[in-house]
């Protein structure tokens, strides 16, 4: 091969390996000669003669070291053609013909601010590491400034890149930039904070607490202790540890997560099962209004009302789930609250809640002991967090009547301390379920909340108005910012199956690739959200994360959540029959889309009383315990099934038998009864 061949397909690889490459083979040089290549490729020429020699054979004498020198510049001059310069007291290294030396130091330059995910890919933490040159201690030095000096500008720019990607809660991205910024920088709590951050947002904790216990493990090696440095670390599994447990699509927490991660994060280590949470789909501009509000409360010291509101299964638990997550990220003090099939009979549920999820502020310590005994009556816990409090005095009686003004000046004062110092966010999820107790104490301090920093985030069903015993938590939420859910689009289920699947399945790299299943999936779902990663765990659960196994099957009915199951389980014969003929008339709205529920056909009072030949009164009461099941929504004109997952379990359980006699009675059933 002559030197012109050779040198059009030179590459320098100086950062990983040190070797200067022709077509993809090592090119022999000496070590001397390939550092002195190294040096002049990333130090800008020229550069003297007599300074390179003493730089690379430090110990010889003059006449030696300028000997050796034009050795390996002869040997360079070789391989390299017109690309390098020599005179008589001068090196330098210019562009050819062919352009400069190519080499992945230039490539890391050209590409770290503009593509950092791209540029980190090579090793400059280990910049010419591999070299054995420790006979130069000056080229050594050189080396090792150069080396810090490049980790740390790879280190800035994907800092930067991954809080840019966790603006856009894109956290996949996030976890491939962390995981490459801890590479380059084993001891940077920044960086293990915020791949700690994306695994909990990503709802896989398991991965968070190995990040956790890596970190400490190479602070130990260290030879810090492993209380150092791991303190940020622990702060941001406190504040996010809970959160990322995998909101349950079917009903249930996901087996091996623990409610009590938040407050002793060594209770679950890598036995946590994480299901399907795939990244939120065409939420972007809801999401840019959430974050929006949040920096206008921070910045401007004033409340604001937000409300998520969606079809059951559309993902508002979700959203908000990741909102308050990110908000704790930026250093808020969030205070949450959710709801429970008893949780409306449960006087002040939801405000013993939020002053649990207080519990850890220090901010708590410093208001009036009589509010902390004004709450302690509720959450009997900040006794012993507060053991003075207790010794001074009794805790109020919840029962009094005076008792709910006296709790909302505590928690006034207790939501003015936390405010100092950040600002606070008070999530309450599917709060129309929420009790009177509370939506009373809430109004209260609404009222006076506009001169706090506090950021009310609330989720609620769309059919929230129609809820007729929940007047109080509908005037909580009158004045609340409402941002509605859509339904998920063909091309969205097509861009989450891509997300999830395709980088491990080459043979649907393309997403394109995915849009027959997602179809199926669309026609099954109605784009719901909810019965979406529903019918995908169980096609997992039939083939595992085969794309195409999973391409192959049938896309199955979604199921309602175990809860739901459990509940249409536990119902009386004539509860059930009630049930199944709701899901027989929502069977004829098909196919009106699920978040157009109210469009859908509901079974009124006279038609329910007719088909089972029962009292209306009693159609009455069956419907309300439907209802309090959250089984079927009840509006103006009847009752409907509350999911369209219900319809399809319980057509599917049901005898073909009974379902014929139904549809056949109610096909017949006298225009006078329709009333």
């Amino acid at each position: 091969m002559g030197t012109a061949s050779m040198s059009a397909d030179l590459y320098l690889r100086i950062c990983e390996d040190p070797a200067l490459l022709s077509a993809g083979i090592r090119v022999p040089l000496g070590r001397k000669a390939l550092a002195l290549l190294s040096y002049i490729a990333v130090e800008p020429g020229p550069h003297c003669r007599a300074q390179l020699s003493a730089l690379l054979w430090p110990e010889a004498d003059e006449s030696h070291a300028s000997m050796s020198l034009r050795q390996a510049l002869a040997r360079l001059r070789e391989v390299l053609g017109d690309r390098l310069h020599c005179d008589r007291s001068e090196v330098a290294l210019h562009a050819s013909s062919d352009g400069p030396l190519p080499s992945d130091y230039a490539h890391f330059r050209a590409t770290i601010a503009s593509d950092p995910l791209n540029g980190a890919r090579f090793a400059v933490h280990r910049f010419l590491a591999a070299l054995p040159v420790d006979d130069a201690p000056e080229l050594l030095h050189w080396a090792d400034r150069t080396r810090a000096q490049l980790t740390r500008v790879a280190a800035a720019a994907l800092e930067r890149f991954a809080a840019e990607a966790a603006a856009r809660r894109d956290w996949p991205t996030v976890t491939r930039a962390a995981e490459r910024w801890i590479e380059l920088s084993p001891l940077s709590d920044d960086a293990v904070c915020r791949a700690v951050e994306a695994a909990c947002m990503r709802r896989d904790l398991s991965h968070a607490l190995e990040l956790r216990e890596a970190f400490v493990a190479r602070r130990r090696d260290d030879g810090s202790l492993p209380g150092q440095g791991s303190g940020r670390v622990d702060d941001v599994l406190r504040k996010l540890g809970s959160l990322a447990t995998p909101t349950p699509v079917r009903g249930v927490p996901a087996a091996g997560t623990s409610a009590n991660t938040d407050h002793d994060i060594s209770v679950v280590r890598g036995s946590v099962v994480v299901p399907f949470v795939p990244p939120l789909k065409d939420r972007d501009a809801l999401w840019q209004r959430i974050t929006h509000t949040f920096d206008h409360v921070a910045e401007r010291g004033t409340s604001a009302r937000l409300l998520l509101s969606g079809a059951l299964g559309s993902g508002r638990s979700r959203l908000l789930q990741d909102a308050t997550a990110w908000m704790a990220s930026c250093g808020a003090t969030v205070l949450t609250a959710g709801t429970t099939p008893t949780s409306t009979a449960l006087p002040y549920y939801i405000v013993a809640s939020l002053i649990r999820s207080a519990l850890d502020s220090p901010a708590l310590a410093g208001i009036d002991g009589q509010h902390l005994r004004t709450m302690m009556a509720l959450v009997p816990e900040l006794g012993d967090r507060f053991p003075a409090v207790r010794r001074t005095g009794d805790a109020d009686v919840a029962t009094e009547g005076a008792f709910p003004w006296r709790l909302q000046e505590a928690l006034w004062q207790a939501l003015l301390a936390m405010a100092e110092d950040a600002p606070v966010v008070i999530a309450l999820d599917d709060i129309i379920w929420g009790d009177q107790e509370s939506a009373v104490v809430l109004q209260m301090l609404l009222r006076r909340n506009d001169s706090a920093p506090v950021l009310w985030l609330f989720s609620g069903a769309d059919e929230r108005a129609s809820e007729r015993s929940q007047h109080a938590w509908i005037e909580v939420m009158q004045d609340a910012i409402v941002l509605e859910l859509p339904p998920l689009s063909e091309a969205s289920i097509v861009e989450m199956l891509g997300d999830c699947f395709g980088a491990t399945n080459a043979s649907l790299a393309d997403r394109e690739d995915w849009a027959p299943l997602a179809s199926r999936l669309h026609a099954a779902s109605h784009g719901v959200a909810g019965l979406v990663t529903s019918a995908v765990e169980q096609l997992r659960a039939r083939v595992g994360d085969d794309a195409v196994a999973l391409q192959q099957q049938p896309v199955p009915v979604p199921m309602p959540s175990l809860a739901q199951q459990r509940r249409i389980s536990e119902l009386d014969d004539m509860s059930e029959a009630a049930l199944l003929s709701l899901a027989l008339v929502m069977e004829i709205g098909h196919p009106v889309e699920a978040y157009a529920w109210h469009s859908r056909p509901a079974l009124t009072l006279g038609q329910l009383s007719h088909l089972h030949g029962i009292s209306r009164l009693r159609a009455a009461m069956i419907g309300q315990r439907l209802v309090a099941a959250r089984l079927a929504v009840e509006d103006h004109s009847g009752y409907r099934c509350a999911s369209p997952a219900i319809v399809g379990f319980m057509i599917e359980r049901s005898s073909g038998l009974l379902r014929e006699e139904m549809r056949r009675v109610m096909q017949v059933e006298p225009t006078s009864r329709q009333a």
